[in-house]
């Protein structure tokens, strides 16, 4: 195989798994858009994604609204 088709095949498994790793992400993205709570817990629609080191599951960035009223002193 020359040089060019071996660098042509890996670029096409390249972008095969980063298809599929993108396709894995939005699932979780998606996933995590089912328990946003508006005005509490939201979830952008472009939100980071990091995939868990055991392939069991991932965090999702999201946004948490906490009231002023919440860290004020006495507040548990």
């Amino acid at each position: 195989m020359t040089t060019d088709k071996r660098q042509k095949r890996q670029l096409r498994e390249r972008t095969t798994q980063w298809q599929e790793l993108a396709s894995l992400k939005a699932k979780y993205r998606y996933a995590a858009l089912l328990h946003q709570r508006s005005g509490q817990l939201e979830i952008d629609d472009d939100a980071e994604v990091s995939l868990g080191p055991d392939g069991q599951g991932a965090y999702v960035q999201a946004w948490l609204w906490i009231p002023k009223s919440g860290i004020e002193k006495g507040e548990k």
